[in-house]
């Protein structure tokens, strides 16, 4: 990553993180809390302040419209804007045509404990940027760590797995579709 996008990035962190903010404060007031099954499974995914956590059903995720935003994020190979659900700590959207929703909404609570233990919003914003730019979507520890505990607490519940295909576009956030 060269100096001047890690500037960029850095000038947009309090951007997203209002973004961020403003979706998760529509969320926790509109979004539906977690049935005790999700509230266990948050637990042991490592979430400290699971009954905060608050789902929402849309029928797509939104995006930030920001134009430095938008534009910094489509210099990124193999991102897109195309997510089943995504995380705005303690604010979780989920798409209503996605499938497989236990694999999605625990890799979805795994970036809530992740940004509870990077101690907020903005400093997690940072860590998964950095993760992001400098390492790619596929390789970030952030991204490896959600997919395990998904992937383990599906085997635990019994649930089927998602295809490895779905696994790559459809849990982070993505930007496919702004490129087109």
């Amino acid at each position: 990553m060269n100096h001047e996008t890690l500037e960029k990035i850095e000038q947009l962190i309090p951007l997203i993180v209002n973004w961020e903010e403003q979706w998760e404060k529509f969320i926790l007031q509109y979004g539906i809390p977690l049935s005790d099954e999700l509230k266990e499974d948050a637990a042991y995914i490592g979430v400290t302040h699971v009954d905060q956590v608050r789902l929402l059903q849309v029928p797509s995720i939104p995006m930030p419209t920001d134009p430095m935003i938008i534009n910094i994020f489509l210099t990124i190979e193999n991102y897109h804007l195309d997510a089943h659900a995504s995380c705005l700590r303690y604010g979780i959207f989920i798409r209503a045509d996605c499938s497989n929703i236990r694999f999605r909404i625990t890799h979805e609570l795994t970036h809530t404990a992740q940004c509870e233990q990077w101690g907020g919003p903005e400093p997690f914003c940072r860590e998964y940027l950095r993760q992001l730019f400098t390492l790619g979507y596929e390789e970030m520890p952030f991204e490896q760590e959600a997919n395990t505990f998904a992937h383990f607490t599906c085997i635990r519940r019994g649930e089927t797995l998602p295809k490895p295909d779905e696994l790559v576009n459809s849990v982070g956030n993505t930007m496919r579709t702004l490129r087109q």
